[in-house]
């Protein structure tokens, strides 16, 4: 059952929070928000914001974009500060989608040496010694 009276306390609390924290535009409507992630979560959504804001980070909208660190940390099940600690170093400084993907790849070559992935080169490390021995066995084999 939900509580009323303690969703109007907190609202308030929030509205001091957004207020204390110089964060930009009015504060948006955040009634449903309550519901959906709870005081602590929208509390580290709002330090997150000001974090980006501070960092340099362009906010056009803030509610959609606070809407989007509320919602992209639910589904990783963490806060929005854990969330953006764990999403910042796979981003390679972009935010979005994918961000990460290339700069990985480029550290799994680097660590192999020459290109390919881990298991490629640890495979072909394990094969080399067998070339040889396969080569001069297959000379070997009757035609058939």
């Amino acid at each position: 059952m939900i509580d009323i009276k303690q969703l109007t306390q907190d609202k308030a609390h929030l509205v001091e929070l957004w207020k204390f924290l110089g964060l930009p535009e009015a504060m948006p409507d955040i009634s449903l928000w309550q519901m959906d992630y709870g005081m602590d979560m929208i509390e580290s959504g709002f330090k997150t914001l000001k974090k980006l804001i501070n960092k340099g980070t362009d906010v056009r909208d803030v509610q959609k974009f606070l809407g989007k660190i509320l919602h992209n940390s639910k589904l990783a099940k963490l806060t929005p500060e854990e969330y953006e600690t764990y999403i910042a170093p796979n981003t390679g400084g972009r935010r979005g989608t994918g961000g990460g993907k290339d700069k990985q790849e480029e550290a799994k070559r680097s660590a192999c040496g020459t290109g390919g992935s881990y298991g490629e080169r640890e495979f072909a490390d394990f094969c080399r010694p067998f070339a040889g021995i396969c080569r001069n066995f297959a000379g070997r084999l009757p035609d058939g």
